[in-house]
């Protein structure tokens, strides 16, 4: 997709209520006028139209923060595929609050664990809280943590679940 605008979020959500997959993944151009606070608006009317939702690719849209996800895990109630890569505003323990928002995914594809600012790299930590949200998925059938910082602790949690 090269371009994306707040208008082609509302068109979506009015027409097209029953979808189920949508992959909005990796504009190359976010329209100007919707880099603000509007854009963030037609995610949550998504959000609130697609009832029906199971999967959502929102990877590389570096707008997308913990709010917004937590908005789509709260109100997609049928929603098992998540995929959010390189969403630079989402933290792991923003993650971590939508998890408990949506336990019956099955699918999950997790962002990177560091991020670039100002010529230096910093690293987003597991937390217990994640580990915690993630092994309570009982029907996780399948699971991407690629570029994430991996502990033991994480890889002995899931196994023990």
């Amino acid at each position: 997709m090269f371009s994306i605008s707040n208008t082609d979020l509302f068109l979506i959500a009015d027409c097209f209520p029953l979808l189920e997959e949508l992959d909005l993944s990796n504009p190359t151009k976010l329209n100007l006028v919707d880099r603000n606070r509007n854009f963030l608006q037609g995610v949550e009317a998504l959000s609130l139209a697609l009832s029906k939702l199971r999967k959502i690719n929102l990877s590389h849209h570096h707008y997308m923060n913990n709010r917004l996800l937590f908005h789509l895990f709260n109100n997609c109630k049928f929603l098992q595929e998540a995929i959010v890569f390189n969403c630079d505003h989402i933290t792991i323990d923003g993650i971590a609050r939508a998890i408990c928002q949506r336990p019956t995914l099955t699918s999950l594809s997790v962002p990177r664990s560091f991020e670039q600012s100002r010529n230096r790299v910093i690293v987003r930590s597991i937390t217990p809280h994640f580990i915690t949200s993630l092994v309570s998925l009982k029907g996780l059938t399948s699971l991407d943590l690629t570029s994430l910082n991996i502990s033991d602790e994480l890889l002995s949690s899931i196994a023990m679940e």
